[in-house]
């Protein structure tokens, strides 16, 4: 007997909780706010009981912060810059690697508001968090390029340098081939936002439906059928939530190395 027919409505949209001040929470937003305090509640813990001989949770964490330091010096060329961005780095990958694996605490799944909706749901799974994250870290690499060289930056970004370079009829040509180079590098940074936040936001969204899809599909599959496919959908959760701050620092050594140069 199929039980398609009782699949839960799917929608992309995250659901309004509640309204303030004209502004619309909706469940991802609820499920950031819970991330937040997990995410609190560790380092909190991590603090309390760091020590000179680690526990194994202190190893793990350990071994993520060295893994994420070497990248970064190894992108920058220069430890004393990656200090300065592995905050940023551990905090990303952080967020989304708890963001991801969000249907896994206990309780909050099941929690519903009044309209019947869900109360909490998986924050990455909501377009609006993986595209600020990755504005937010496309226009930081131009913030920063332009605090190094902003004069460099302009003329890479719009080829101003080659509208000066004009000596005769024949550099137009190759003036207006650059030209056409720039509009491309140009579509290419809103490129940047939306292949960053796609990849993250199309990961957790797929394996969140895949689960709840072979979920009802039957009586059979409702209960150890979809444990593989949970496990598939977590260590896809954990390759996102690295994937993505390893491009973030792909992009900011690039940009800082093109204003170098």
């Amino acid at each position: 007997m199929y039980l398609l027919s009782s699949i839960p409505a799917i929608s992309i949209k995250s659901a309004t909780v509640f309204t303030i001040f004209g502004y619309s929470i909706n469940s991802a937003m609820m499920g950031m706010f819970i991330v937040n305090l997990v995410l609190i509640a560790l380092g909190v813990y991590m603090f309390k009981t760091a020590n000179l001989v680690p526990t194994r949770v202190q190893v793990l964490f350990e071994s993520i912060y060295d893994f994420f330091l070497d990248n970064l010096v190894s992108s920058f060329s220069s430890k004393e810059v990656a200090a300065k961005f592995l905050p940023l780095i551990l905090t990303l990958f952080l967020s989304i690697l708890v963001a991801n694996q969000f249907s896994l605490i206990p309780l909050l799944s099941d929690l519903h508001h009044s309209g019947g909706q869900a109360l909490f749901s998986v924050p990455t799974s909501d377009f609006s968090l993986p595209i600020s994250m990755a504005l937010f870290v496309v226009i930081l690499s131009h913030l920063i390029a332009l605090k190094i060289n902003p004069i460099k930056h302009v003329s890479n970004t719009f080829k101003i340098s080659e509208i000066f370079s004009v000596r005769s009829f024949g550099d137009l040509g190759n003036l207006c081939l650059e030209l056409f180079l720039g509009i491309l590098d140009i579509v290419g940074e809103f490129a940047k936002v939306v292949s960053l936040s796609a990849r993250l936001f199309g990961n957790v969204l797929a394996g969140e439906l895949m689960v709840l899809i072979i979920t009802y599909i039957a009586v059979f599959t409702t209960y150890f059928v979809p444990i593989p496919f949970i496990f598939l959908s977590i260590f896809s959760g954990v390759i996102q939530a690295i994937i993505f701050p390893l491009l973030t620092v792909q992009y900011l050594a690039g940009m800082m190395e093109s204003v170098k140069k």
